[in-house]
């Protein structure tokens, strides 16, 4: 999978490969690396051309992983260990790292090597626009939106609020805003306000202006 995401063009055949370990393979590592090829292999084909049409469906994989993968636990926690030791375990064959809650009742300790690896492609592929997206477009804003709304792995709350921004403010042309994006440039800021906690650094990198994050009280 990291060979396909490193160096291989977006094919059908490729793209079938991928998502079908992205789907049902038993490894987290193995649907982790599923998932971060996919926005490499996007990446690939919008500076390329080449299979550029399969983009939308790289991210509707993403997407539909999105509603099957699930936040575990932080494996410290769990198993009452320093992260340097933890070990495997039947649900998941790869460290996820240590969760952090930041105090916050909105937020657990939880991980997802899967779900935040999907999360970094779909900023990957936001990156670029919501030209590339086509009928990918709307179900992804909603995942996003879900995201933030409703996710308690703090590190996934933040690529979803990075991706949505960057979709909102790169590679907009303003001549033909579709009435999908309209609605998102209106909506953005109560989106991102819903949530305590908001990363100043990455939503300027996509887009957000100091004086619009001036308008959230807390940033991290």
């Amino acid at each position: 999978m990291y060979g396909l995401g490193d160096a291989s063009w977006l094919s059908e055949g490729v793209l079938e490969t991928v998502m079908r370990r992205l789907e049902s393979d038993p490894s987290v590592y193995v649907r982790s690396v599923a998932a971060g090829a996919l926005g490499c292999l996007g990446r690939r084909a919008v500076a390329t051309s080449v299979g550029s049409r399969l983009i939308p469906a790289c991210l509707q994989a993403l997407v539909a992983s999105l509603g099957r993968e699930e936040n575990r636990l932080s494996m410290d926690r769990a198993q009452q260990r320093s992260i340097k030791f933890v070990r495997p375990t039947d649900d998941c064959d790869v460290c996820e790292g240590g969760g952090v809650d930041f105090g916050l009742d909105r937020f657990q300790p939880v991980r997802s090597a899967v779900r935040e690896n999907v999360l970094w492609s779909i900023v990957i592929l936001c990156s670029h626009g919501p030209a590339i997206t086509d009928l990918a477009l709307e179900p992804t804003i909603q995942a996003l939106k879900e995201v933030i709304q409703q996710d308690p792995n703090v590190i996934c709350v933040g690529y979803a609020m990075d991706a949505l921004s960057r979709l909102t403010n790169l590679g907009v042309e303003e001549t033909t805003v579709s009435p999908a994006i309209r609605r998102l440039q209106n909506d953005l800021l109560a989106i991102l306000g819903e949530c305590p906690l908001q990363s100043s650094d990455a939503l300027v990198r996509a887009g957000l202006s100091l004086q619009s994050l001036s308008r959230f009280g807390q940033t991290g």
